[in-house]
């Protein structure tokens, strides 16, 4: 969910971001909200979990950005990329974790 939602603030922050000049400052602070709550929901995924919880080796992937009033949209693409690169590690791991339990279980778990 938080790689989810990492993805979406982002396009949200690319749709006010891609503006020539923000109508209102009111844009700028959503803008610039979404892109931050975008990174801290990209950064949950390398918190600790409980056993038998998904959480993403930190010595994968870095990350930085520097404060800025400018959104950044041009490198906006780079982080898609990562959160799909992310949401695909995720499914992989979810996958292996069903896959041992259906065994052990003996029953097949179906995802909506």
């Amino acid at each position: 969910m938080q790689i989810r939602e990492a993805r979406e603030s982002l396009l949200f922050s690319k749709k006010f971001g891609n503006k020539k000049t923000f109508e209102n400052f009111e844009e700028f602070v959503l803008a610039n909200a979404m892109f931050k709550n975008s990174i801290l929901s990209y950064a949950k995924c390398f918190s600790s979990s409980g056993t038998g919880k998904i959480s993403i080796d930190a010595n994968e992937i870095i990350l930085s950005h520097t404060v800025t009033y400018k959104i950044s949209v041009g490198d906006f693409d780079k982080y898609f990329e990562l959160f799909d690169y992310c949401s695909n590690f995720i499914v992989t791991q979810v996958n292996k974790k069903t896959d041992k339990i259906e065994y052990r279980l003996g029953i097949k778990i179906k995802f909506n």
